[in-house]
Formats: C-alpha cells, sequence, structure tokens
C-alpha cells in the first residue's frame, strides 16, 4: 500500500474530501483544467466549470468555497505528486503557501495534506 491509497482511505469518510493530485510532465493549463475537475466533482456534485487561468484564481475558489462549508465539517485538502504540480515558474508554491499562511490556517476545520 502506497501513502496516496492510506490518506485517501482514512479521510474519505471524515468530512469533504478534495484530492489533488499532479499530473506527470503536464502544462500548467493542464494542471490547472485538473484541478477545475476534481473541484467540480468534489463541491459542484460534477458540474462542468471552466478552468481557472492562474493558481492564484484556482486557490481563490478553493479558499471561497471552503469559507461556505459549516465550520463544524472537517474539509480535507490533499495535494499529491506536489512536484508535478509545482513546475518552474508555475507560481503554485508561492501561491500555496501565502493560502496556507493567510486563510487555511485560520480555519480549525481544515486539514492540509501535502506529498511529494
Amino acid at each position: 500500500m502506497g501513502k496516496t491509497f492510506l490518506i485517501s482511505q482514512f479521510f474519505r469518510d471524515k468530512g469533504i474530501y478534495f484530492e489533488l493530485t499532479g499530473i506527470r510532465k503536464a502544462k500548467v493549463k493542464e494542471q490547472l483544467r485538473n484541478f477545475s475537475n476534481e473541484f467540480s466533482d468534489t463541491f459542484l456534485n460534477g458540474q462542468y466549470q471552466e478552468a481557472p487561468k492562474s493558481w492564484q484564481e484556482d486557490f481563490t475558489l478553493l479558499r471561497h468555497q471552503i469559507e461556505q462549508v459549516d465550520p463544524s465539517k472537517k474539509v480535507i485538502v490533499f495535494l499529491d505528486e506536489l512536484p508535478w504540480l509545482a513546475s518552474p515558474k508555475s507560481g503554485f508554491l508561492s501561491v500555496l503557501d501565502h493560502t496556507r499562511n493567510r486563510y487555511l490556517s485560520r480555519y480549525p476545520n481544515v486539514i492540509l495534506i501535502v506529498c511529494g
């Protein structure tokens, strides 16, 4: 068993579970579309949503959605294969760092898991 399987099995029924897995050798545009698809499946019952143009837009969208969740309900954000998401010049790491420090760390119901 791998880390991804263990994390997903443990947290899948602990609240709202958002899992984003980086795609190997994908361009940033593809990673952003992947985020949008996972976001749609998790928060919008699979309803199509236009992919944002940047990680800043993606994480703002995620943050706004988390803010709407009842604070008594856990939100698990699992970012897997981080090196594939954080390609050079993607801006992913700086946006993740800002979002975690400024917002997610202030929500006691949010669990952020990052794996590489």
